[in-house]
């Protein structure tokens, strides 16, 4: 089983002023970690498994960024209230993947094997998508503009940079989280939450190639 997807969002630095107009994209490797538990007093910062579940998965798609940016113009309306336009001039984003695998203690070999075949679906699909879906995500800040309003110049301009990173963090979640998120529930329905005696590999390979058959249009998890 696994639980639902815990996004990092747009956690980031602003460098101001520069004239460099390209988007630069840094994907981190996978990072894994395994915590076992008792069943009969699960550990607080654990999600909560609900029966057939016995073991839970918890990925986190991480996205952060370094835009370039001048602010392009900024005034203050008949109500007191400030408005502020920034103008991106180029951007470094850095992704990455945070995964921690729980299994009761005296796991089963399935249990554990239902379990590595989640982690092996998360990386899978982090590698496909998360540099695309990067630069897709850098070229939505990158050469365009960003208005924030707020009572002060400077709350302003917080308020653009703030809805920037909303759209482009949703956007990119969009992109990878929850596509992986759809393939696990299916991995899940299939495999009856491990219960059933599917192999892990052909479970995998069902769960793909449903999602594609569902959503055309997205592209290959090969």
């Amino acid at each position: 089983m696994r639980s639902g997807v815990l996004p990092a969002l747009a956690l980031c630095s602003i460098l101001c002023g520069s004239a460099t107009a390209e988007v630069l994209v840094r994907a981190s490797a996978a990072t894994v970690h395994y915590q076992t538990f008792d069943p009969a007093k699960p550990p607080a910062n654990m999600p909560r498994l609900t029966p057939p579940e016995a073991a839970v998965t918890v990925c986190g798609f991480g996205f952060s960024a370094e835009p370039h940016y001048n602010v392009i113009s900024r005034g203050r309306g008949a109500d007191g209230n400030w408005t502020a336009t920034i103008g991106v001039t180029g951007v470094a984003v850095y992704v990455r993947l945070n995964l921690v695998v729980w299994l009761p203690k005296d796991a089963s070999p399935k249990l554990k094997a239902h379990e590595e075949g989640h982690r092996k679906l998360d990386e899978m699909i982090y590698k496909k998508l998360a540099d695309q879906a990067a630069h897709a995500a850098g070229a939505q800040m990158n050469g365009n503009t960003f208005t924030g309003a707020g009572p002060t110049a400077a709350k302003a301009e917080a308020d653009a940079v703030r809805k920037m990173f909303q759209q482009v963090g949703n956007d990119y979640l969009a992109h990878t989280a929850a596509i992986n998120e759809q393939i696990n529930l299916l991995y899940d329905e299939i495999t009856r939450h491990g219960t059933d005696p599917i192999s892990e590999a052909d479970a995998m390979k069902q769960a793909i190639d449903q999602y594609d058959r569902q959503h055309p249009a997205a592209s290959s998890h090969d």
